[in-house]
């Protein structure tokens, strides 16, 4: 009971370090590396949905905007935290290696840049539910068809659709092709009666939920009447990244000339999980051959989804021909908006594996797993360090910042300005 304590000890004051990092826009009155100053809860009509309501509560309650702004952005950190501890340290069975993971997930550098440069509320509500998406997909395709409890499976994943299409219109389509590829990619185990029928009461249930929100776009966008981001057809492949730049995520350089002071030059995988893909190519064809090992074979997928999802946010993937090839995959293109939002995927995957050497590790001993601890922090550390230093050195804020038309139309919009 001593030792279930100590642990407990730790691990909370750690995630009240990591909380306190994280919420560094708590402490100013602005953004510390954006040119807008501003915290954007409606982008655009698909980043929205009933987690507005608790900014839009507080400011009625006679909080100013600033306020409502830091509110939310500190309960969303904690939420990311809490949620991305709990489901990592199932998935590898150890709370440090649950610890580790949520580390790696909460600061990546797509994380602190959607919240310290883009400041978009709707991205950073979905990463409450990936986790819960990982965690829910992880237990039916791992776990046996005739455990009990099987079903619970899909009320985490549907909790974690659900989440993310009423946080963010672009991750919801970004994670139903994902959702689609892992269905395909595990066909055996998919149409297993049991896992079928959980797979597709979940994901019905999930449709059904969102519906409200995710029909009304849906007939916008094809109609043709909705505002998409600028960034479609072949400018949407303009957008990727430089395959470099996930290789040198601190100190990529932008290539979008007619955007001035646009960082998403500076957005890449960062360390911990080059560093992850590094070691994982290493014992794939170093290591002794562990084709019955099934954390392994786990790692094995959750790595290569990482690549993969890397992988779709450069210049590498032919973007373009797709986007020109037919209207369906240019609209969606169009809504997507941004390539480097396949990171939010490489993040999660990325994570998760991270968690799984985590529990493997172990199993060797405390000093293994301090040792592990111990990297995957310096990791972090270096890779937020380098991230930040180069944008608030590139970075010359505009105090007149004021939002564009069609966003002060908004209902619910909220900025903050000196």
């Amino acid at each position: 009971m001593k030792s279930w304590d100590r642990r407990r000890k730790n691990i909370l004051f750690l995630g009240l370090v990591l909380l306190a990092f994280l919420s560094m826009p708590l402490y100013m009155n602005y953004l510390p590396a954006s040119e807008r100053l501003g915290i954007f809860f409606l982008e655009t009509d698909g980043i929205r949905g009933p987690f507005l309501h608790l900014p839009l509560f507080l400011h009625r309650m006679g909080l100013g905007i600033q306020a409502c702004c830091k509110i939310s952005v500190f309960c969303i950190n904690l939420a990311c935290l809490v949620t991305s501890f709990f489901c990592f340290t199932e998935v590898a069975g150890n709370c440090y290696a649950g610890f580790a993971g949520s580390f790696c997930y909460c600061f990546s550098v797509y994380y602190v840049y959607i919240n310290m440069v883009r400041g978009s509320l709707g991205e950073m509500t979905a990463f409450i539910f990936l986790p819960l998406y990982g965690l829910g997909l992880w237990q039916l395709y791992t776990w046996a068809p005739d455990r009990k409890g099987y079903w619970k499976s899909g009320i985490l994943l549907g909790m974690g659709l659900t989440g993310i299409g009423l946080s963010c219109i672009p991750a919801a389509f970004i994670f139903s092709g994902i959702t689609l590829l892992v269905v395909l990619l595990l066909a055996p185990r998919t149409f297993c009666r049991r896992t079928f029928a959980v797979l597709a009461l979940s994901v019905c249930a999930a449709a059904v939920l969102t519906a409200g929100l995710t029909v009304p776009y849906a007939e916008k966008m094809l109609s043709g009447s909705l505002y998409a981001d600028t960034a479609g057809g072949s400018s949407f492949a303009a957008r990727a990244l430089l395959p470099s730049q996930l290789l040198l995520p601190f100190h990529g350089n932008s290539n979008y000339d007619y955007e001035p002071q646009d960082h998403s030059g500076h957005i890449g995988l960062g360390l911990p999980f080059l560093l992850l893909i590094m070691l994982w190519t290493a014992e794939a064809f170093l290591g002794k051959k562990k084709k019955e090992d099934s954390v392994w074979r786990q790692i094995c997928f959750m790595t290569g989804l990482c690549v993969l999802s890397a992988f779709l946010c450069t210049t590498a993937f032919p973007w373009r021909l797709l986007a020109q090839s037919g209207w369906p995959l240019w609209i969606l293109s169009e809504h997507i908006g941004y390539p480097w939002r396949f990171l939010a995927p490489a993040v999660l995957s990325g994570s998760m594996a991270v968690a799984l050497y985590g529990g493997r590790i172990w199993k060797r001993g405390k000093k293994a797993m301090a040792f592990f601890l111990l990297i995957v922090t310096v990791c972090n550390v270096l890779s937020g360090i380098y991230l930040m230093d180069s944008l608030l050195y590139t970075t010359e804020p505009n105090p007149s910042y004021e939002a564009a038309p069609r966003y002060q139309e908004a209902e619910f919009i909220f900025y903050i300005s000196e």
